[in-house]
Formats: structure tokens, sequence, C-alpha cells
């Protein structure tokens, strides 16, 4: 199983860094999750918007579904010159409703609603969902595939009762928005402190911090992280491949 860094910006796209968007690749299938400002570019460079075998968006945020709107306009462009495209299957949480109403109704996508009860079966990997505590409905997701396990906590506060999805990861990327210089500014998103806890408590092999805010410096993120210790975190990088064994 590959995962790819298609943006990894919390809020808004930083220079050259687009907002959320993860791909995940195992068994020639590819399953995009979530796709934020400047996603759709970047995966191009690799893999045809038709290609995707589905798409998963973890919650209704635009920094997490902005190029969503563009995606589904580009399988329009593509189905009306006559490109052979077949329905997207889409999962994504029903709320906020108005939001979800706009996303569906399209010929070229099949969209289907998620909640912590869904679980998917895609080429022998296995997909659930859990909820997160954020502003709005959020599901983390965990993938497990050929005795493999990757994680993916979405956006979060911190609460480590709602992490245990994320046990005996072999890669789990993480929301790491805040700083503890400005937790009390904004909790709504989780600090490298709250990230190095995570990954004592359940044991994740290896930890990508991501969703990282433009207006925070990267070498902030970095000092925070060190100073907890010897730990296997790395900052999320453009382009980036990730083979989670």
């Amino acid at each position: 199983m590959n995962i790819r860094i298609l943006g990894y910006s919390g809020g808004y796209p930083g220079a050259g860094v687009p907002t959320s968007g993860y791909l995940i690749s195992f068994e020639r299938k590819n399953i995009l999750v979530d796709c934020g400002s400047g996603v759709l570019a970047e995966l191009q460079k690799t893999t045809p918007i038709e290609c995707l075998d589905a798409i998963i968006l973890s919650h209704m945020h635009q920094d997490h579904i902005s190029d969503f709107s563009v995606l589904r306009y580009a399988l329009d462009m593509k189905s009306k010159r006559g490109d052979p495209i077949n329905p997207i299957p889409i999962f994504a949480p029903q709320s906020p409703r108005g939001i979800f109403d706009e996303i569906a109704g399209d010929t070229n996508i099949s969209v289907s609603v998620i909640d912590s009860s869904s679980c998917l079966h895609i080429a022998g990997a296995t997909i659930t969902f859990h909820p997160t505590s954020h502003s709005v409905e959020c599901y983390g997701i965990r993938v497990e595939h050929s005795g493999s396990v990757f994680s993916y906590s979405s956006d979060s506060s911190y609460d480590p009762s709602l992490f245990g999805f994320l046990s005996d990861s072999n890669l789990s990327i993480l929301d790491c928005g805040g700083l503890s210089a400005d937790v009390e500014k904004d909790k709504k998103h989780m600090t490298p402190a709250d990230c190095f806890s995570l990954h004592n408590e359940f044991g994740i092999k290896r930890v990508v911090l991501s969703h990282l805010i433009p207006y925070h410096s990267v070498s902030e993120t970095i000092s925070e992280a060190e100073a907890c210790g010897p730990w296997p975190f790395e900052i999320a990088e453009m382009g980036k491949v990730y083979i989670v064994l």
C-alpha cells in the first residue's frame, strides 16, 4: 500500500502547497482521500482523474473539498467529448446537509453517506471510519491491507478516547495544525506534543505531521516535535510516497 501526499496545508494553501489531499494506492486501485485546493493539479501528475476508483471526503470544510467541484466539472467535460467515464464512488458525511446536497446528484459520480458504522471493502482492503472532535461531522480513517495498517486522523482536537483506530498503525498521518504556543487561540487542531502522545499511547510506528497552517513556521513545528524526545515523526512533503509495510 502506497500513500502519496497531494497537499498538506491547513485552512488555506501555502505557496506551492495545496490543502489536504492524499492518494492511497494498492492492487492497481487508487483512492483519493480529501480534495482540497490545488489537489486536482497534483493528482494529475501521476494519476488521471478517471482512474480514481473511489473518493473519500473526511468532512465538509472547504480546505478538504474545494477542488471536488472542479473535479466534477472535469469529469463532465471529458464525458461530453466522448471519453469513457465510469461513475466514481464518493463517500462523505451527510452534514452539513447543504454542502452534501451540493456534491450529490451527478451522473459521473455516485455518492454514499459515511458514518461510524460504515465499512468499505475494496480489492482486499478494509476501510473504516471513526468520529473525531471537530467543528463539523468529521471522520478519521483506518485502512487495513495485507497485514499493514494506514490511518489518517483528519481534523481533530486532542481527545485520546477517540483515537483507538490509530492502534498499531504502520503509518499515520496526523493533524498537526496547532502549536503549543498558540493552543489557547486555536483548539481545533493538535500540536506536535499531542501527536507525540498519540504515537506513544497507540503504538504508531511512523507519524507524518500534516495539515500545517501556512502562518505557522515549519521550523516551529519541527522544534516542538523534537522537544518531545526521539520518536519516528516527519513533516509531510509534497509528492512524497510512503510505502506502508
